[in-house]
């Protein structure tokens, strides 16, 4: 609007002459400029986790305020780091639930371990005995220490057609092993890993309570070196157990990944965080920690 305008000169003389009607004319812009305020910016569909036609994070449980409180949180958590990231969460007593694009697959990395681990104990279970003391040694590196060379051996005893049908005892359906035999490129997502976490961690028909306090007492005592991801933000009273993954890939973006399952206090949960699409492994790890950290406030 030029100084000269009509309005202005306008304004001018209704404030001399007419000052009731100064009054509605100022009411009439104010109303107009709110309007389009509000057509311009809706938060409610720039929320976090409610953009349209993306992923959404969606939370479920009997107390319906610490989902909505979930829902917040993680959702402002997954906005300050763009980039493919995928999150579930169950926590046992309250049966509450978060998903934010949990079906997405991603290349496993070192979580592929845990199906590992958990395909090697059923395998002793249906043949009605312990670990071999080299099958102990062998599941203890690759779980404490991430070592890969006692992976891949484990992974060749047992073979593809046997973790594959482990997977589909435990509904694992959207985790699949590398055609190649790469144990690093199977394919899985966050929902499957709540899966694979909760058949190592609570009662089930699939791994017996011996096997699963072995997976535990593995899971408990990862290397220091390897302690971060999930793990952000647990209480000090709570008991933590966890496996991380991280693979750089040929085009210079990393697959980062964290889950675990944490026992103490007034619940019991299990929180699965897979990032891709990082440029460092720094970058990919604080973004599973702002997750985590809002996690573990609501629920630990």
């Amino acid at each position: 609007m030029t100084e000269h305008s009509p309005l202005r000169e306008e304004d001018g003389e209704l404030a001399r002459k007419r000052p009731r009607d100064r009054v509605l004319v100022y009411a009439t812009v104010l109303c107009t400029l709110v309007s389009l305020t509000v057509v311009l910016w809706r938060p409610w569909e720039n929320a976090p986790g409610t953009d349209r036609g993306g992923p959404r994070v969606e939370c479920s449980s009997g107390d319906r305020q610490l989902a909505a409180s979930l829902s917040r949180d993680i959702g402002r958590a997954v906005e300050r780091h763009p980039g493919h990231i995928a999150v579930a969460i169950h926590e046992r007593i309250g049966n509450t639930t978060c998903t934010y694009d949990s079906a997405r697959r991603f290349d496993s990395a070192s979580v592929v371990k845990i199906a590992v681990l958990g395909a090697l104990l059923r395998r002793a279970e249906d043949e009605g005995r312990e670990l071999t003391w080299d099958e102990q040694e062998l599941a203890a590196r690759m779980i404490e220490q991430s070592d890969n060379e006692a992976t891949t051996e484990l992974w060749h005893r047992l073979g593809v057609a046997r973790i594959s049908g482990f997977l589909g005892m435990i509904g694992a359906t959207t985790t699949v092993p590398d055609r190649d035999g790469v144990w690093g490129l199977t394919q899985t997502s966050a929902a499957d890993q709540i899966k694979l976490l909760a058949v190592l961690a609570y009662d089930n028909p699939v791994v017996h309570e011996g096997s699963r306090a072995k997976a535990a007492e593995m899971m408990s005592r990862v290397t220091e070196s390897q302690r971060w991801g999930v793990t952000a933000g647990a209480h000090d009273k709570e008991s933590a157990y966890l496996k991380n993954g991280w693979l750089q890939r040929s085009s210079g973006s990393w697959r980062v990944h964290s889950v675990g399952f944490f026992r103490g206090g007034r619940s019991e949960y299990s929180i699965a965080v897979l990032t891709e699409g990082k440029p460092t492994m720094r970058k990919s790890i604080q973004a599973i920690e702002v997750v985590s950290r809002a996690v573990h406030a609501e629920l630990a």
